[in-house]
């Protein structure tokens, strides 16, 4: 992450005003993606659905309705932008081109739910309810279909993955609270801990090539580990934390009460809190010519809050 939109988050964070709300989906927004530039959002669903929508125009760009007839859990963007990568209940990642608009290729991936992906440069991670991390190699033309490695350390659902090449980590989180932490290069296990007593729903690394991650969980706890595994902070969210995400030293989290909590991590402060009406299923934050600004889905709406006035 860019040190200078961390900053830039830290001065604008009680600044922030909810620009406007639409309804995207019938059902739970599962994942937001944005584009580099801020432009444009993309939405995965529990109603089996993506979206593409102009944040400037404030108009849905195309709603994607071919990858599968289960819940979409996942997306990321490649490098180019010009494919998608999404994972699916239906046990499948999938490529879509945004020029021809269809799947370029599908792989069935995991023998359960997709449940979390993270795309950086040509690798990509996996994590399923059947316990397993898998890192794959994603070309133009779609996947190599043998991982390049996968990891069955977990013993629960997992529930989240992040990935950090610069320092050569892999990171899953499971339903039991189990935090384990993977090197790429020499594939092996860094540590394997217990770290919440709930259900991890949310893994961040603060910048990369740092080393340092923020997990939050439904035990009502975000925390910051350190490359070896070790807490070095943890703190109250005065709710079930449901996603994480943020620039920099400031972090965002969003609640089962509604609340996005903003938080600078380096001093260990609470900056702000965002309400929203109904819990915050998940959330990602952009930088545009505007400034910074972040998007959160919850029950089926995007919100989108950013600095309108001087």
């Amino acid at each position: 992450m860019d040190g200078n939109l961390g900053a830039k988050w830290a001065q604008v964070s009680e600044a922030l005003n909810l620009s406007f709300s639409q309804r995207l989906h019938k059902d739970t927004i599962l994942s937001v993606t944005l584009s580099r530039d801020g432009s444009t959002l993309y939405t995965t669903s529990s109603d089996s659905t993506s979206k593409m929508f102009s944040l400037p125009e404030k108009r849905q760009l195309r709603s994607i309705t071919t990858i599968s007839q289960l819940a979409l859990s996942s997306c990321c963007l490649t490098d180019d932008e010009q494919n998608i990568v999404f994972g699916s209940w239906d046990n499948n990642i999938s490529l879509y081109s945004i020029e021809y608009g269809r799947v370029m290729d599908t792989l069935q991936a995991h023998d359960d739910a997709v449940s979390s992906l993270r795309l950086v440069e040509d690798q990509l991670v996996s994590g399923s309810w059947d316990s397993t991390v898998k890192l794959w190699e994603v070309r133009p033309s779609g996947f190599e279909r043998t991982p390049i490695f996968d990891i069955v350390d977990n013993e629960a659902e997992v529930k989240a993955v992040q990935i950090d090449l610069k320092s050569s980590l892999i990171v899953s989180g499971a339903a039991d609270g189990r935090i384990i932490l993977l090197d790429i290069r020499m594939k092996h296990c860094i540590s394997n801990n217990r770290i919440h007593s709930d259900a991890v729903t949310g893994l961040h690394f603060l910048g990369e090539g740092t080393g340092r991650l923020m997990t939050c969980s439904l035990d009502g706890t975000f925390k910051l580990l350190e490359v070896t595994g070790r807490e070095i902070l943890s703190m109250d969210a005065g709710s079930p934390a449901k996603c994480i995400g943020g620039e920099g030293d400031i972090v965002l989290v969003g609640k089962e009460d509604g609340n996005v909590g903003v938080y600078n991590i380096s001093l260990g402060d609470e900056l702000h809190q965002y309400a929203h009406p109904a819990p915050v299923d998940c959330l990602a934050t952009g930088n545009s010519s505007n400034g910074v600004f972040f998007v959160s889905g919850s029950q089926g709406k995007i919100h989108v809050w950013k600095k309108t006035s001087p």
